[in-house]
């Protein structure tokens, strides 16, 4: 691996299971990869939605009550938070993040875990964002 790209942790969120099998195979191998990095954790949302997430919180939980595990009243932000499908390896909430292609709003992206998050939001589309784009929203976000 590129030695600017050790310590990076990759993963990948959302209905893998909806992927054609190279994708996913390729996503397991940079996950596979990247896991013991500890510098920075990127995570990409393909195919994802905040709303998935909720309801798949949501069920799980439902399914513990039903199964005695743990009582209506134990339920609360903590207990959902940490259900949600989105939230990878103990990741944090994010404090910061980017949404490109000139839209001003989230699109059911991680809508519970970016309750505090400061909200960056570039013209530039995706494939368009490159390093330039990266360091103007990091500089935005450091004032």
């Amino acid at each position: 691996m590129d030695k600017n790209r050790e310590g990076i942790k990759v993963s990948i969120i959302g209905e893998k299971w909806r992927l054609p099998v190279y994708c996913k195979d390729t996503i397991k191998r940079v996950e596979e990869a990247t896991k013991n990095g500890k510098t920075l954790h990127a995570m990409y949302a393909i195919p994802y939605g905040g709303r998935w997430d909720i309801v798949e919180a949501a069920q799980s939980i439902s399914r513990k009550v039903m199964a005695g595990e743990i009582e209506l009243e134990d339920i609360d932000e903590a207990l959902v938070a940490e259900q949600l499908p989105g939230r990878a390896s103990n990741v944090p909430d994010p404090d910061f993040m980017i949404r490109s292609g000139g839209k001003r709003r989230l699109s059911n992206f991680y809508l519970w875990q970016s309750a505090h998050a400061e909200l960056y939001f570039s013209d530039s589309l995706c494939s368009d964002f490159g390093e330039v784009e990266f360091l103007e929203a990091l500089r935005w976000f450091q004032q």
